[in-house]
C-alpha cells in the first residue's frame, strides 16, 4: 500500500467539491483475514469489559479531491471522514457499530 504524495501544484478543493466527493466516492468492503489482527482483537475483547472490538477494511475509490486532503493528513477538515463514515454503505459494513456516536467521538478530537 502506497501513501499518497501531495500534489503541491493542485489547488485546494472548495467545500462544494468536498461535499460532492463525500457522496460519490466509491466505498468497497475488503474482506481481510490476519492472525495478528485476530489476536489483537481478541486481547482487546478480553481487556475491555464494557465493549467489544470490530474491524473492517474499506477501500476508497480514486478521487482527486479526497487525495488532496488525505495526502496532507487533513481528512477531518470539512468533516470529510465523518461524512464518509455516515454513508449508508459504511453503516452496512459495520452494522453493530453505532456510526453516529462514533462520528461524534471523531468530531470532538
Amino acid at each position: 500500500m502506497e501513501l499518497l504524495e501531495p500534489d503541491w501544484n493542485q489547488p485546494r478543493p472548495e467545500l462544494s467539491e468536498v461535499l460532492i466527493m463525500c457522496r460519490r466516492i466509491e466505498l468497497r468492503h475488503i474482506g481481510f483475514q490476519s492472525d495478528v489482527v485476530t489476536q489483537v482483537l481478541q486481547r482487546l475483547r478480553e481487556s475491555h469489559c464494557n465493549g467489544g472490538t470490530m474491524f473492517a477494511t474499506v477501500s476508497l475509490g480514486a478521487d482527486r479531491v479526497f487525495d488532496w486532503y488525505a495526502s496532507r493528513n487533513r481528512s477531518l477538515e470539512w468533516e470529510i471522514l465523518p461524512r464518509i463514515l455516515r454513508r449508508e454503505e459504511t453503516k452496512a459494513i459495520l452494522k453493530e457499530l453505532n456510526i453516529d456516536r462514533f462520528v461524534e467521538f471523531v468530531r470532538r478530537r
